[in-house]
Formats: C-alpha cells, sequence, structure tokens
C-alpha cells in the first residue's frame, strides 16, 4: 500500500486507499482508470453494488486524489430535488478553477435522486461534458432512469467481485497482512484467509474486525463475533429445518441484516432447488426493496426468511 495515514484511530479509515494504485479491484480496472487520469478526464461514471464496503466510495476518493480534481459532493438521499440540481451543480459546474483543476461532482447515493432531478442531470452532464466529470454512486440502479444510465459508464461491484473473486481475494488476504505488519500485530496466515473468505468482498468489514480482534497486539479469531456468512448460512438451516424461534433470535444477534438477501441471490444455487429458484429470486427481490425503505431492516429480514420458511413452491436442499 502506498499511502496511508497513521494519525486515523481506526483502521478503516486508516489504510483506506488514497490512490488507484491501492484500491483491490482488477488489474485491467486499475490500467484503464490511471490511463483516464494521465490525460486528465475521466468517463462519466456509475458505480453500483448492493453490498456495502465493496470499495465504491475508495474508488471515487483514490481517482479524485489521482487526477488532483476540484470536488463536489451531493448526497443523492438528501439533495435530490430538480432544484438542488439545477442550483448546487450547474453553480459548480459553470464556475472557474482557480488552479485550472479538472472539475468531479460526485452524486452519492444517486438512487435517491428523484426523476425530475435525474433527468435534469442529462442535460448538465452534456452541457458540461468538456469541463467536468461525474461520478454516480448507488445500490438500487433500477431507480435510476434509463436516458441517465446511458450517459454513463457502469461498473457493478456485485458482477466484479464475482467474476475476479480469486484474484481479489489473494489480493485481500495481502492488503491484511501489510496491515497486521505495519501495526506490528503477532498474526497466523490462516486467520488473515479466515477473515477473507468469511468476510468477502467487504474490505471495509475484514478491516474493522482486524481491528478489533488485534487489540492485544496479537490477532486472534472468535467465530462467535464474526458477522460473516457462516452467519447467513446457519440461518438459512434454521429456515430449512423449520425453526422460527432459533432463526428469529439469530437475526436479532446480526449488525448488517440487509446483507442476507445478497448473500442468498450468490449462493442460490448451493441453498435452492433449481425449479424454486424462479420464485426465491422474486421474494427476494421483493423484500430487498422493501428493505430500502425499512426503519427497522431486522423485520424486514425476519419476514423475508419467515415467508422463506413457508413458501409452498420454495424447496431447500
Amino acid at each position: 500500500m502506498t499511502r496511508f495515514d497513521m494519525d486515523e484511530p481506526l483502521w478503516e479509515e486508516r489504510y483506506r486507499p488514497r490512490t488507484i494504485e491501492d484500491v483491490i479491484i482488477p488489474k485491467d480496472m486499475i490500467d484503464s482508470f490511471k490511463q483516464q487520469v494521465s490525460k486528465g478526464n475521466l468517463a462519466n461514471l456509475l458505480l453500483n453494488s448492493n453490498s456495502p464496503g465493496t470499495g465504491k466510495t475508495s474508488l471515487t476518493t483514490a481517482l479524485i486524489n489521482d487526477i488532483s480534481a476540484d470536488v463536489k459532493w451531493i448526497n443523492g438521499s438528501k439533495d435530490n430535488g430538480i432544484d438542488d440540481m439545477r442550483n448546487t451543480v450547474v453553480n459548480f459546474a459553470s464556475s472557474m478553477s482557480i488552479e485550472g483543476n479538472p472539475k468531479i461532482i460526485v452524486v452519492d447515493e444517486s438512487d435517491g435522486l428523484s426523476p425530475n432531478a435525474q433527468a435534469s442531470l442529462r442535460g448538465i452532464i452534456e452541457e458540461f461534458s468538456k469541463t467536468v466529470s461525474f461520478i454516480f454512486t448507488c445500490n438500487y440502479r433500477e431507480k435510476l432512469i434509463e436516458p441517465l444510465l446511458d450517459r454513463l459508464t457502469e461498473y457493478n461491484f456485485d458482477n466484479i467481485t464475482t467474476k475476479h473473486k480469486k484474484e481479489l481475494m489473494v489480493a485481500s488476504v495481502k492488503r491484511l497482512e501489510f496491515i497486521l505488519k505495519n501495526e506490528k500485530v503477532v498474526y497466523e496466515k490462516k486467520d488473515a484467509i479466515t477473515i477473507v473468505k468469511n468476510l468477502y468482498p467487504s474490505i471495509r468489514k475484514m478491516t474493522k474486525i482486524l481491528q478489533k480482534q488485534s487489540i492485544s497486539g496479537t490477532l486472534s479469531i472468535d467465530n462467535v463475533i464474526m458477522e460473516t456468512n457462516a452467519m447467513y448460512k446457519t440461518t438459512m438451516v434454521q429456515i430449512k429445518d423449520k425453526d422460527f424461534t432459533k432463526m428469529r433470535l439469530h437475526i436479532l444477534e446480526m449488525h448488517d441484516a440487509s446483507s442476507i438477501y445478497t448473500y442468498f441471490f450468490k449462493n442460490i444455487d448451493e441453498l435452492v432447488e433449481k425449479t424454486s429458484q424462479p420464485d426465491a429470486i422474486i421474494l427476494c427481490a421483493k423484500y430487498m426493496d422493501m428493505d430500502f425503505r425499512a426503519r427497522d431492516k431486522s423485520i424486514t429480514t425476519m419476514a423475508f426468511c419467515t415467508e422463506l420458511m413457508a413458501h409452498p413452491k420454495i424447496k431447500f436442499l
């Protein structure tokens, strides 16, 4: 890792990538972005992922740093009206950069933008195409209108982390080992591998658990506290066994219950009979959409698992 900030107390921030070279993405993506940076002109991007911690924000920050851009951050869940786009975005895009730096507008959580705000951005992107690059991040691509999507180069991090799983898992283990050595933590490589296997693809979760389990100066893995795929596997067994009480208590222990939808979709071939998969995916999509608006996401997750358990057409392997 080439750059990190030892003044940051949280390791997830201390070791957040600050240059493209340090982002854990496939090499061909790194090479592509480095070429764009060298030319001083980024494509308009959509960084999309249903799973948290996969690198959307880290890649955005690294691109901004490497290209030395003036940047305007917009939260699509808060600044989501057409007036916000016209005033905030246009004012920044039309202003002069004092030092002549490239300009980037980041629309974070862009799936929270109203349809009218999205529509207004089409013209803004075209109007300032020669002077401003846009980076959109989102969790729910289907909430973006097609005319806006047509103007963006999309990177789906869920697909990327699945397709390049072996390459990125190896890189993740190396990153954890670098952090442990830099922090002078005593560790065994098998424990770093265990963390990656359980928490992949979320490098943020890996780094958080790494710090938590290294307080004594020695890395100690306690599987009971690992918020991992192992927890979701247990939930699926409880659904199959129709053990409602254990399932409910198990879900209440989860800190990130919402990730179960992505886990279920990615592992459906190992969980559900082929003939049941269409109904299971429709059910997953329904509750994932409900989860986006839910105040208490554990309740939505519980409802999803309960309906999976009771559904007459869904048969578990």
